[in-house]
């Protein structure tokens, strides 16, 4: 069974008012007494007459002419009427013994003593008695303080704030300050609260704030009217159904939730939590900003967000909401960055400039022998005949060896030299072990890449190393970058070369990430499509 706002409202009244203590009325006395049930029943005396306590809502269930008594808060006195706050005194008329006023300020949270007379159709209490109890501002004081003292909930702080809001409809002007910053005072607390531990939250804790919300909105449902309590309520309804993927998939501890569905909902947190601040703080500009800007990190296009958020100062940059003037030093980097790009571009084809040059000189290098010994070899490029050069590569001077290689740069792509490669890369010499390493990036396959790369670990020689990583890093583009990346993660790489690997990407990418392969892996996955020298 739903509970209406008004019954909660006298339950939470009833629960803040310790009558021995803060009852005002010398004449009112407490007792507890037990029923013929065995069931705890509540009476007061009041000038010595005894009246049984009930619940606000279940007034109209009392016996007529039996004496009870309830909580309520009085909204005025007129013609002799006395009108009290909430829908669950609608329909029934209250009328002092004594006729005329009670002597209580409108506002003022009272005890009323009397009984109940006529029928169903037309309900009649007599009041016997009226006191004025602690008011809302001495009653939030106690809770809150018992709230803090207890670690309260998010719905404890949202109850407080609700009933405060009906005390603040019918205060004085003196009072309607007081209730407004205990509003403030209480959603900040929801706010506090909802926000911890929401950016790190893994799945099952997400999964038990979502269960919160659905509780609290079947709850309170549709039968509470109170204004604050369906503005939140449907928040929280629009924030689960535009997340009904999410939603479902955290209800079942065995489903995958997608890492895009989870960012959106946590995003529509930020936002709800945008919101409360926005409407209950609004002095604090800089409180609704953060919230909002944790939701635009990973939602920025929602078109909500923007209508919140560009009251507040923020322009649209790319796929963020910033400041202006964030805007401005962003577009500034950008440029810098574009110019640096630039360079590197140009250093990268005097680069490629200077391996074309040095193939030409490798070139110059063959002397008639050489050549008398290489061409009519690979001039029938065959199987056989490369076979044969590789076999004989280790028997070769160095200026022969080196023409041979510059020869085979020069083949059919068709045609495959790896044997010729593979013996080059195994020769004593480590001149010719570099030259080997130039022609593999100068062919550019993958399959090339991927050998040199194997053969760096392996190699010995610190200098020979270093020159076929920095002939990997001439290769130029994305794909010079994938090779350093995977080589960054090839298993027992030297110090010396993880070090320069680094390096080299560090400058190539402008990123951070020293020695660890991991997070440059993970960083190229996810920049690679978009990423740009």
């Amino acid at each position: 069974m739903k509970i209406r706002f008004a019954v909660l409202l006298s339950a939470l009244l009833l629960v803040l008012v310790a009558p021995s203590r803060l009852l005002a009325a010398e004449e009112l006395r407490l007792l507890e007494i037990k029923n013929a049930k065995g069931e705890t029943e509540i009476h007061y005396y009041y000038k010595t007459k005894p009246y049984l306590f009930i619940e606000g809502a279940s007034l109209r269930k009392a016996k007529p002419g039996t004496r009870v008594c309830f909580n309520a808060k009085l909204r005025t006195v007129a013609g002799g009427v006395v009108l009290l706050d909430g829908a669950e005194f609608d329909g029934i008329r209250f009328e002092p013994a004594a006729g005329g006023d009670i002597g209580v300020d409108p506002g003022s949270n009272i005890w009323l003593g009397g009984s109940l007379s006529g029928d169903d159709a037309a309900p009649v209490f007599k009041i016997d008695g009226v006191v004025k109890l602690a008011s809302d501002a001495e009653l939030f004081k106690e809770r809150w303080a018992k709230l803090e003292k207890s670690a309260g909930t998010p719905e404890d702080y949202l109850s407080m704030a609700w009933w405060l809001n009906r005390g603040k409809t019918i205060s004085t002007e003196k009072d309607y300050e007081s209730y407004v910053k205990n509003i403030e005072k209480c959603m900040r607390k929801v706010v506090e609260l909802e926000s911890a531990g929401l950016e790190d939250e893994a799945k099952e804790k997400l999964a038990a704030r979502v269960g919160r919300y659905r509780k609290l909105i079947d709850k309170y449902g549709a039968n509470i009217t109170d204004g604050e309590v369906v503005w939140y309520i449907e928040n929280l309804r629009r924030m689960l159904r535009q997340n009904t993927a999410a939603v479902q998939a955290l209800s079942d501890p065995k489903a995958e939730v997608a890492a895009d569905k989870i960012a959106n909902l946590k995003a529509s947190i930020w936002l709800d939590l945008g919101k409360l601040s926005i409407r209950y703080f609004p002095r604090d500009k800089e409180k609704a900003i953060e919230l909002l800007k944790k939701s635009s990190a990973l939602n920025p296009s929602d078109s909500e967000l923007a209508k919140l958020i560009r009251p507040l100062g923020f322009v649209r940059y790319g796929n963020a909401w910033v400041t202006p003037e964030e805007a401005k030093d962003l577009k500034a980097k950008a440029e810098s960055e574009a110019k640096e790009a630039a360079a590197r571009e140009e250093e990268l084809k005097k680069s490629n400039l200077m391996l074309a040059e040095r193939k030409k000189v490798v070139a110059g290098e063959g002397s008639e022998k050489a050549r008398s010994l290489v061409d009519p070899l690979l001039s029938n490029p065959k199987p056989d005949n490369l076979a044969e050069l590789a076999s004989s590569l280790s028997g070769l001077s160095e200026d022969v060896a080196r023409y041979a290689l510059w020869k085979t740069a020069t083949l059919p792509a068709s045609v495959d030299p790896v044997a010729l490669i593979t013996a080059a890369l195994g020769s004593r010499n480590p001149v010719i072990r570099q030259d080997a390493a130039d022609l593999l990036v100068a062919r550019g396959e993958y399959q090339d890449i991927m050998m040199l790369v194997k053969h760096i670990v392996g190699e010995k020689e610190p200098a020979v190393r270093a020159h076929m990583v920095e002939a990997i890093s001439m290769q130029g583009g994305k794909a010079s970058i994938d090779s350093l990346i995977i080589l960054a993660n090839y298993g027992n790489l030297p110090a010396d070369t993880v070090s320069q690997v680094a390096g080299i990407l560090e400058t190539r990418t402008k990123q951070k990430f020293g020695n660890d392969g991991l997070l440059w892996k993970k960083w190229w996955n996810e920049n690679k499509a978009t990423f740009k020298e």
